[in-house]
Formats: structure tokens, sequence, C-alpha cells
């Protein structure tokens, strides 16, 4: 009779010290799988944030040789209104980044002291920026605005030598992430000559 008890003593014991190191066993895979994730799930963000730093510090990029104004004129049409025109090219790199990213930015062009005077106009509507994908070819675009003018205003001088229109280069959020001081110098920039009329 005692062999009996002991024995199942014996049993009782071994399996709860084996229901014990299964728990425990247990317990340190499901830590070592929630570290895993953790893990992974820190990845993830880094990425996410290494991302947003990434477009962040590319759109520092939106100045030459990257984004170069090849053009600026002013128009009078037959309807007497004022025709803005910016040609603009972006080079390879930031080509390549709009591809692949495809950021929203828009573009805003606030008017010199001349029309602002003259005409109350102080700056254009904001214009959303050219999307583009893996398919996109052209490198190069145009900003095309018309303006209503009262009739009698100058216009002659401006369309001679367009000075004092500012570029300003918009986030997604519409903050400006640039300004080109002067649209007009600007177009004719040689980054190792000119001075800095970037902002």
């Amino acid at each position: 009779m005692k062999k009996v008890a002991l024995i199942n003593w014996l049993l009782g014991s071994v399996l709860m010290i084996s229901g014990c190191s299964l728990v425990s066993v247990t317990d340190k895979s499901d830590k070592k799988q929630m570290d895993t994730m953790n893990v992974e799930k820190s990845k993830k963000e880094e990425a996410v944030s290494q991302k947003k730093t990434d477009l962040i510090d590319f759109e520092e990029e939106f100045q030459p040789p990257h984004f170069q104004v090849e053009d600026f004129s002013i128009s009078n049409t037959v309807d007497e209104k004022m025709h803005i025109t910016i040609d603009y090219t972006f080079d390879q790199e930031l080509f390549d980044f709009m591809k692949s990213n495809s950021p929203e930015y828009y573009y805003l062009i606030e008017y010199p002291t001349q029309l602002v005077e003259n005409t109350n106009l102080v700056k254009s509507d904001i214009i959303k920026g050219v999307e583009l994908d893996e398919s996109s070819t052209q490198m190069t675009y145009s900003i095309e605005i018309e303006e209503e003018i009262p009739e009698g205003f100058d216009i002659d001088s401006l369309m001679k030598e367009p000075t004092g229109f500012q570029l300003f280069i918009l986030n997604k959020d519409k903050d400006p992430i640039h300004i080109i001081d002067d649209i007009y110098y600007y177009s004719d920039y040689d980054p190792d000559l000119s001075q800095t009329i970037v902002e």
C-alpha cells in the first residue's frame, strides 16, 4: 500500500514538474515571439520614418541643378489679359525621385509691387504640380496663368523685363519649401556665377 502511495506521489511530482517546465518553455517561446514582433515593428517604423525624412530632404533639392527654370515670360493676350509662362525642368535625380514617390506639391506666384499697386493682383491661385509615375518620360513642363488686368495698365514694361515675380514651391500642406526670389533672373541662373536667389 505504501509502495502504491509512493508511486502515485512520484508520478504526481513528475507530472507537476513537467507541467511547470512546459509552462516555462511556452512562456519563453511566447516572449521570444513577442520580442521578434517588436523588432519587426520597430524596423517598419524606422523605414517609414526614414522615407519621410528622405522626402523632406529631397524637397530641399527643388533648386539648381535639380530644378531649373528654363524660360519665364509675360505676354498680352488678344483679349487684353496678362499671360504668364514658366518652363521648368527636373534633372535626372529629381525626376527619378518624383517618379518613384509621386509627392504632392504646388506652385504659387507672388506678383511684383508694380502689379500689386496698379491692379490689386497680389498672387496667383495655387497650382498643383504635375504628377509623375514610373511610366513618365517627360522632364520639362510649363506653368501657365492668365490674369485679368485693368484697361490702360502698362503691361509692356513687364513684358520687356518681368522682374520681381516670386515662385513659391509648396508641400502637400501648402507650406513653402522653397522660394525663388526673382523668376526672371533665376531663369538665367548659373550655380558657378550667380548669387544665391533661392531661400
